[in-house]
Parts: C-alpha cells; structure tokens; sequence
C-alpha cells in the first residue's frame, strides 16, 4: 500500500475525518500520504509541503501548537525552494503560522509572518 496511486485517497480520508473533527485519524491518515510522498517523491516537491500543512493543521486543531508550528515551518522551508516567492501558498503558510504564534501569546512574531502574507497576497492577487 505504498504505491503512489494512495496519496489521493489517503489524503482525501484525512480531511473527511478532519472536517468531522476526528484529528487523531485524520493525522494517521495524513501520515500515511507522507511517508508514500517521501518514498516516490523529490524532498523539495511541492505536495510534500501541503501534506506538511495539512499535518499541522491537525495539531493546530488538537492544540498542539508547537507540534503545528514545525510541520508549517517544514511545508515553508520546501515552499521556498519549489515555489516562486509571491506563490499564494506561501502566503496560506505565514498566515497558519500566525494563527499559532497567536495561539500561543507571540503577537508580534505573529504579526511579522501576517506581514509578509500581506506582502505575498499584495504582489498576487
């Protein structure tokens, strides 16, 4: 069941059980999406970053805030190096790492990654 044609469907079960607010299966769903993406894909691909994402927003959602912080810095840093820099996604990253840094009392570190979705959103849309 590694094969690449499991991400889909992985994936898509992950976010059935995350909009039905079961985090815990929803994560193990999410994780089994990454571990065939880090098997078949190149470390800095793209889909790499939004299962990253993904991930941390099940632990933003169970409030486990500093476990979310790492996953979104882990989707940033593979976002950088894939994705021009004005790339919307980029922009959906800062501000989740915000929502965070909020959560956990770091306003004005919050208010330097609001800033530079701004800048990104600014530049694109």
């Amino acid at each position: 069941m590694n094969h690449p044609a499991f991400i889909i469907t992985y994936n898509n079960i992950g976010s059935i059980y995350q909009a039905l607010k079961n985090y815990p299966v929803a994560l193990e769903s999410y994780k089994k999406t990454l571990d065939i993406q880090q098997k078949t894909l190149p470390s800095d691909h793209p889909d790499l970053a939004a299962i990253y994402n993904n991930i941390g927003v099940s632990y933003q959602s169970m409030k486990q805030h500093l476990t979310a912080l790492d996953y979104y810095k882990k989707a940033l840093a593979i976002q950088n190096k894939s994705l021009p820099s004005t790339h919307p996604d980029i922009a959906t990253t800062y501000n989740s790492m915000a929502t965070v840094l909020v959560n956990l009392g770091e306003y004005e570190h919050a208010l330097k990654y609001e800033k530079h979705a701004l800048e990104i959103e600014n530049q694109t849309l």
